[in-house]
């Protein structure tokens, strides 16, 4: 949290103005590439044929690791880290395709 209030410009202290926790943040990272997975898988869903479809998911899923390098590295090396409350939130909205 301090590296981050450090390239942020404030301090420490003041980062909880804006972040509830070091936990609501990392659930943040989390939220935000699995929203961007499932809107992506979706709209392959809709669009490819279903004999194309895992090849299309496979190239949606390195192009969004790509885009989103930071974020599935905090993902797969800190997802341990999370709540059951923050977890089960994630088991409660996951999506089936």
């Amino acid at each position: 949290m301090r590296e981050l209030a450090s390239a942020l410009g404030i301090g420490c202290g003041s980062i909880y103005n804006h972040i509830e926790s070091k936990e609501a943040l990392l659930y943040e990272f989390f939220e935000e590439l699995f929203d961007a997975l499932y809107v992506q898988a979706l709209q392959i869903r809709k669009r490819v044929a279903a004999r194309q479809r895992l090849r299309a998911m496979v190239k949606m899923h390195l192009a969004l690791q790509a885009c989103m390098p930071e974020h599935f590295q905090i993902v797969e090396s800190e997802w341990r880290h999370l709540s059951e409350d923050f977890t089960g939130a994630r088991k409660r909205s996951s999506f089936a395709l």
